[in-house]
């Protein structure tokens, strides 16, 4: 899960227009109300840049301390993290009306909350 996580970060830094949100009618993530195209856009690529600067470092420290440590401190720790920031994704989806998000967010905190209690 926390490999996907970084590979959606990477995804977001080369495609932001994936972050989008429904389409038909849907407004997608980081519009502004009444902005401008550019502005879209720019807002577009700026979460996209702000999620993968969280996405990418945590998803590949949380795999490599679990593969390298499967039962220390370090993994609890920042399982933990991952956990919280699943939590965070959840509720910004929530908020959002994005549904696809919201359902990968509670799988990804459902599995490192498990993956947490089985360190512990």
């Amino acid at each position: 899960m926390a490999l996907g996580s970084a590979a959606f970060g990477v995804l977001a830094l080369i495609r932001p227009e994936a972050l989008n949100g429904p389409r038909g009618g849907g407004r997608a993530l980081g519009e502004c109300g009444g902005s401008g195209v550019r502005g879209d856009v720019e807002a577009a690529r700026l979460y996209a840049a702000m999620y993968a600067g969280r996405a990418v470092p945590l998803g590949l420290a949380v795999s490599a301390v679990a593969w390298a440590a499967p039962d220390g401190r370090a993994t609890a720790l920042l399982l933990g993290v991952a956990v919280v920031a699943q939590i965070a994704d959840l509720v910004a989806a929530v908020a959002n009306r994005l549904k696809g998000m919201a359902v990968g967010a509670a799988f990804a905190a459902l599995v490192h909350a498990t993956a947490l209690a089985a360190t512990l």
